[in-house]
């Protein structure tokens, strides 16, 4: 039980950046973990936690407002071409949450 409980306590430890269906960003932390043995090799991990919405779209489009009115980009860009920007980094901000090999997968 004890390797189960070490292949699991980083992915518990860590906090998470999840993807709802929709596509919404949340902030998830996990509280302590619990393992139960069902035998067979087999194991049932529970933890709870908590998770917050993250607002990404709002904010980015204020940024790029913030970053015109202080003069930090020179020209205003018009509204298609700042949501191309935006929906470009939010694709790539969701793909570098993401895992090809979860940590976690175990291999005996």
């Amino acid at each position: 039980m004890s390797k189960v409980k070490k292949a699991f306590s980083q992915f518990y430890k860590d906090r998470r950046t999840l993807f709802s269906g929709y596509g919404n960003p949340y902030q998830c932390l996990h509280q302590k973990m619990v393992v139960q043995r069902l035998g067979d090799d087999r194991f049932m991990i529970t933890s709870r936690g908590a998770c917050v919405r993250v607002h990404l779209l709002p904010e980015l489009r204020e940024y790029t407002e913030y970053l015109h009115k202080k003069g930090y980009i020179a020209k205003k860009l018009d509204k298609v071409k700042s949501e191309e920007i935006i929906s470009e980094y939010v694709a790539e901000y969701q793909r570098s949450t993401l895992r090809a090999k979860p940590f976690f997968e175990h291999t005996r």
